[in-house]
C-alpha cells in the first residue's frame, strides 16, 4: 500500500457556474493554505425492527455532506474570491461588504505523489475566523459546507493558475480603528463571521439539493 505525504498535498479551487455545477471552460487556481481537513460524511439509517436474536435487521447509508476547515495565513490578494464567497458579495475596488448572493466553489485536494484527486462540489463558506496576535502572522480559517465528493486518478485541469506570492501579513504593521478613530494599545483581535448555512435534501438523492443561508452574524474579541 502506498501512502501520500502532507508535503505533496495541494489545494485548488474553481468558482462554480451554479450550485454543484462546474463552469465551462474551467479556470482552476491554486489555493494557499496551512491546513485542510475537508471530508465527506454520511448519515446512517437503522431499522427499528425487533428481532429475537438482538441483531440489526437492516442498515443503510443516508444523506451525505461535505464539511471541513481550511487554515490559512492572510496574504494580500491570495484569498479574494474565497473572502467574497464568505461575505456572499462582490468586491468594489478594495471594499467588500456583506451581501446575500450564495457563491459555491469546487475544491480539489491533490495528492500528486499517489496520483489521487478529491473534488468537493457545492462548497460554501459557513464561517470565517481571523486572528491577529502579537508575535504571529495574521491567521484565518474557512469553515465549509458542501454537496458531494468525486474521486479521480486525474486532476480537474492540467493547467492551474498559480496563487499570488505575496508575503503573509503580520501584526506589527497597520492599525486598528473603530468608527474611523485609531485605537491604541491593542493586544489582540479575533473576528468571526457566521453565515448559518444548512444543506437541504430532496427525495431521490443522497446529496444536498441546495444550501440555504441564515443571518450574517459577526462577533469578536478585542483585548
Amino acid at each position: 500500500m502506498t501512502f501520500s505525504t502532507q508535503t505533496h498535498h495541494a489545494l485548488r479551487y474553481v468558482v462554480e457556474e451554479s450550485y454543484g455545477v462546474l463552469p465551462d471552460p474551467l479556470s482552476v487556481s491554486a489555493l494557499r493554505h496551512s491546513g485542510c481537513d475537508l471530508n465527506l460524511t454520511r448519515a446512517s439509517i437503522e431499522s427499528d425492527e425487533i428481532r429475537s436474536d438482538r441483531q440489526i435487521s437492516h442498515f443503510f447509508h443516508g444523506t451525505e455532506e461535505v464539511a471541513g476547515e481550511i487554515d490559512f495565513e492572510l496574504c494580500y490578494g491570495a484569498f479574494d474570491e474565497i473572502l467574497a464567497a464568505a461575505l456572499m458579495s462582490d468586491w468594489s475596488g478594495d471594499q467588500l461588504e456583506s451581501g446575500s448572493s450564495l457563491k459555491s466553489l469546487a475544491l480539489e485536494r491533490a495528492f500528486s505523489d499517489v496520483a489521487q484527486y478529491q473534488v468537493y462540489h457545492g462548497c460554501a463558506v459557513d464561517r470565517l475566523d481571523l486572528t491577529v496576535q502579537p508575535e504571529s502572522l495574521v491567521g484565518g480559517r474557512f469553515s465549509l459546507k458542501g454537496r458531494s465528493l468525486t474521486l479521480s486518478d486525474d486532476p480537474l485541469s492540467a493547467v492551474v493558475s498559480a496563487a499570488p506570492a505575496t508575503a503573509p501579513m503580520e501584526a506589527f504593521k497597520g492599525s486598528v480603528s473603530i468608527d474611523g478613530a485609531p485605537q491604541g494599545l491593542i493586544a489582540g483581535l479575533d473576528l468571526r463571521l457566521e453565515n448559518g448555512l444548512e444543506n437541504t435534501y430532496a427525495l431521490g438523492s443522497r446529496s444536498a439539493s441546495a444550501t440555504l443561508y441564515g443571518k450574517s452574524r459577526i462577533s469578536g474579541e478585542l483585548t
